[in-house]
């Protein structure tokens, strides 16, 4: 009954205990999701196109528009991808249509970075807009199409990730340039062109690319431009008809000269950079206006689009306009130079001296809020892309496998070392356990018997005539109350059996003393058989955390390098790689906590034991003593 009672009292802890853990199981345990794509592909995540108040807080129209998706090891599974990445594909929101991509860049072995374009039919301004990325088919063929990507008023687009310098358009229109750039590894979005301040890029003299009267254009590119300076960036035409954007004391600027004798409109600015000859037409100039400077030595958008007017954009907001359209304009481009002969004396200079990033040239004027989504997916405030948390295995999603999909290579190292610490530690609590165990049970035993035995210290009565023999109680080998036991009846059978002289059974109180260092050198060796292995124990509780803090640390390193490299700052791409490198410090501290709890309570035991040990030498000191000695002898006849 009393037993009965317990295990009722014990049945509300263990309810909440086992509450406790269906919770945790629900939590990570996968949860169902949406129809999967194809069931060839066994991973994929959401990314929501958030165009909203929340997001990118667009309010234009956007309409069709090629997004950019950075991938990093924070919120994408390299590992679970090919090397290629040609088992990448991208579905619309109905999870059954797919959509055109290109990939520029896919590193999963080194920097573990991944530059998409992905074509988003229509994105709706003011709302949210979703697609599906899918991965893991390792029998999946190359699926990415560069030029369906773009639509059909896209003349030219330069990504300048080509190895020899040379840049390459994406395009159906083949417009590639004409010779190499030097190559900067560090563009805004992968690499980029750097100038010097030495020669320019010379850009394909194509029909494409040829300007008719009244054409609508939109330019756009990433710069980057250290200090207030001044230089062509982009040119094409003659002296007489010609479009360029460039700066002009840090300022940027677009100039177009028509081939016409009508005045300039009042909102011109004059430029000093076309004089004309004696005895000729003068062309029309047109600049847009000066504003403010915007910030040096960091990456800006600028985009031209020109119709009715002629205007300039600087990371998506209108920078200056004038009235007028584009006259028909032939000839190569230049970019980083001039196209025409050097100007005169007093004429902004040529050379741009810079960085630039994401050249492109549509055949019409983009909306405001299509170059704003340009600016809000692929800046350095990309807050038009958000990544959810990835499903795996037909459906299956949870946090446990994205944590462990985005542990980074140190971090399983931690996670390993962790593991085998945690091996040993619960070997050694087990095995130390179960000694300790038996050891108590024997300890009881020989108490039992040696309280039935008062005379038992007597060597003339001997261990085999009493129950305090191995032979007659094999239990007792286990005890180290027997082994002080033992060790002292054969100190005293070494001093008093077989005396010589007048046969006298006694001991002095050197002889004592002797007999008390040999019982005090058993107990010290059998206090150290007890607290062996204990420094493994130790050493987890003191050296787990600061192993699982070492994982982090690095892991958290790796995933903000990552996402420098990638240049996607928003929180839903780096919260999956700093939640994986915190599984570090949770598996030093759950090596940790466990042997904090054994390490206490076997020390508990072995201080019990050890305790009983010391007053055994006590009490057995005392009787050697009061056995051998003189009034006892003699009250005995010896």
């Amino acid at each position: 009954m009393k037993a009965s009672a317990g295990a009722c009292r014990r049945l509300p802890a263990l309810a909440r205990l086992g509450a406790a853990l269906l919770l945790i199981g629900f939590a990570l345990w996968p949860s169902s999701a949406s129809a999967w794509w194809d069931s060839k592909w066994s991973s994929r995540v959401k990314v929501t196109l958030d165009a909203g108040p929340a997001g990118a807080a667009i309010t234009d129209p956007i309409g069709r528009v090629a997004v950019l998706l950075r991938l990093h090891s924070g919120n994408f599974d390299f590992a679970g991808a090919k090397e290629d990445g040609a088992d990448l594909r991208f579905v619309a929101a109905d999870d059954k249509t797919p959509l055109k991509y290109q990939i520029e860049k896919f590193d999963p072995l080194i920097e573990q970075v991944g530059l998409v374009w992905v074509d988003v039919p229509n994105l709706t301004p003011g709302a949210s807009t979703s697609i599906w990325l899918y991965w893991g088919n390792a029998d999946a063929a190359p699926g990415a199409d560069a030029p369906a990507v773009w639509d059909a008023e896209q003349l030219l687009v330069y990504h300048f990730g080509d190895a020899d310098g040379v840049p390459r358009d994406s395009t159906r229109n083949g417009n590639d340039a004409l010779g190499p750039g030097e190559r900067d590894d560090g563009g805004l979005i992968g690499p980029g062109l750097i100038f010097r301040g030495g020669g320019p890029v010379r850009l394909p003299a194509s029909t494409s690319l040829a300007i008719a009267a009244g054409q609508p254009l939109t330019w756009s590119a990433w710069v980057r431009m250290p200090g207030a300076g001044t230089g062509v960036l982009y040119s094409v035409g003659d002296a007489r008809a010609a479009f360029s954007v460039g700066f002009d004391r840090g300022m940027p600027y677009v100039e177009v000269v028509s081939p016409t004798s009508a005045p300039a409109p009042a909102a011109a600015t004059p430029s000093p950079a076309v004089t004309p000859a004696p005895g000729s037409t003068a062309p029309a100039v047109l600049r847009t206006p000066a504003g403010a400077e915007p910030a040096a030595d960091t990456w800006h958008h600028l985009a031209v689009t020109a119709g009715e007017k002629i205007a300039l954009w600087v990371d998506g907001t209108l920078y200056g306009e004038v009235a007028g359209s584009l006259p028909p304009i032939t000839g190569g481009a230049m970019l980083g130079g001039r196209a025409a002969a050097p100007m005169p004396a007093g004429a902004p200079g040529n050379a741009f001296m810079g960085q630039i990033d994401e050249l492109r040239i549509a055949r019409t004027v983009r909306a405001a809020g299509w170059l704003q989504a340009e600016v809000r997916s692929q800046g350095p405030d990309a807050r038009l892309v958000v990544f959810d948390v990835a499903d795996y295995s037909e459906g299956g999603s949870g946090y446990l496998p994205v944590l462990l999909n985005s542990l980074t290579i140190d971090g399983w190292i931690i996670i390993a070392l962790c593991g085998i610490m945690a091996v040993v530690c619960v070997f050694v609590m087990v095995g130390k356990a179960i000694y300790i165990g038996r050891l108590g049970s024997a300890n009881r035993v020989f108490r039992d018997e040696f309280a039935k035995t008062p005379g038992a210290v007597g060597s003339h009565v001997g261990a085999a005539a009493t129950g305090l023999s191995e032979e007659r109680s094999p239990g007792l080998a286990r005890s180290t109350l027997y082994a002080l036991y033992k060790v002292g009846l054969a100190e005293v059978a070494q001093r008093v059996d077989g005396v010589a002289g007048n046969g006298a059974r006694t001991l002095g109180a050197e002889n004592l003393v002797a007999i008390r260092a040999a019982l005090d050198s058993e107990f010290l060796q059998q206090t150290q058989r007890m607290n062996a292995q204990m420094v493994m124990l130790t050493i987890a509780i003191s050296g787990g955390p600061f192993l699982g803090l070492l994982g982090t640390v690095v892991g958290v390193m790796i995933t903000f390098a990552a996402v420098a490299a990638a240049g996607d700052v928003n929180i839903n791409a780096i919260a999956p790689g700093i939640a994986a490198a915190l599984l570090a410090t949770v598996a030093g501290l759950g090596v940790a906590i466990p042997s904090l709890f054994g390490y206490n309570w076997l020390l508990t035991r072995i201080k019990e034991q050890s305790a009983q040990m010391q007053l055994f030498v006590n009490e057995l000191t005392a009787r050697i003593a009061e056995a051998y000695s003189a009034t006892t002898q003699a009250r005995h006849g010896g």
